[in-house]
């Protein structure tokens, strides 16, 4: 009944990825690699950023082996970046060479825990989609937790991979009985 295409997808995705890399922000305590790292790399710092990034995909997966890779991906692309170490950049540069280096090592991601960052994205993106614009902001909400129930439901361990139309569209069917 209700359609949703890969443009509902992608919008889900990015919307997971822009408050993770808000959390990641925050994780990485970018005021205190600009006033107390040291000049170039060593030990101590790639550590440090390696473990803030590690922190922050914990918003998005539970799984110890998928946040490795993120925080390495990372780790290596900001190396490769500023092979001088980043304790010249700005705050402002660092925080959105983050988020551009951090997009890019999402691609690492296989599965979504269910964490609260990923519950309240999620639920955003549900009553927003344009079927409910007629619909009360109550309405929406009770729509919106009516699904997250059902996937959490079905998939009790996170989203691994890609959710079909097909099974989405079941999941909004289940739902449209709150909606009357």
């Amino acid at each position: 009944m209700i359609d949703r295409n890969a443009q509902n997808k992608k919008n889900l995705r990015s919307a997971y990825w822009v408050l993770f890399l808000l959390a990641l922000s925050l994780t990485l305590g970018v005021v205190k690699w600009i006033l107390f790292a040291p000049k170039g790399w060593n030990e101590s710092n790639t550590k440090e950023l390696f473990d803030g990034f590690y922190e922050g995909a914990g918003n998005i997966s539970g799984d110890v082996q998928q946040r490795k890779a993120m925080a390495k991906c990372f780790v290596d692309k900001i190396m490769v970046l500023y092979p001088n170490g980043i304790d010249e950049l700005s705050a402002d540069t660092l925080k959105k060479v983050s988020e551009r280096v951090g997009m890019e090592c999402t691609s690492t991601v296989t599965q979504l825990s269910w964490t609260p960052l990923i519950e309240k994205a999620i639920l955003k993106k549900f009553k927003a989609l344009d079927e409910l614009k007629a619909y009360s902001e109550e309405k929406k909400t009770v729509y919106a937790n009516c699904l997250l129930t059902k996937l959490k439901e079905k998939y009790p361990k996170g989203l691994v991979g890609g959710i079909s139309q097909n099974e989405m569209d079941k999941v909004y069917g289940e739902c449209l009985y709150v909606l009357k």
